[in-house]
């Protein structure tokens, strides 16, 4: 019996992390459904089945809750640290310029 409450808290743990890490809504076919219903479903079909060695796949459920929490904390870090990730060439020119003490002038564009 002490597994299934093992298994119980680590069913929570997983859906949290899966909710902390994905899009909240979709649209799909004009309707809104959230992102991760299809994992969260069957995460859920996994943990009703009864499996013969429930130690060894709440093993794997704890490892992958620690990829998950890994991955969550490396995208974290990597924002942090690496802020021009999602920027386009010009604003980073721009930026790496501001850094440097320079404010590039505004470019010159001609009106045909």
């Amino acid at each position: 019996m002490a597994w299934q409450a093992r298994a119980r808290s680590l069913y929570r743990s997983l859906y949290r992390e899966v909710k902390l890490q994905s899009h909240p809504v979709v649209t799909v076919n004009n309707a809104d459904v959230p992102y991760n219903s299809q994992f969260l479903t069957h995460l859920r079909a996994t943990f009703d089945k009864n499996l013969p060695n429930p130690e060894s796949e709440l093993k794997k459920g704890d490892d992958f809750l620690h990829f998950l929490q890994g991955q969550r904390e490396y995208k974290a870090l990597l924002e942090r640290y690496n802020p021009s990730i999602g920027m386009d060439p010009d604003e980073k020119i721009r930026l790496t310029g501001r850094r440097v003490g320079f404010d590039l002038p505004t470019e010159y564009k001609e009106d045909k």
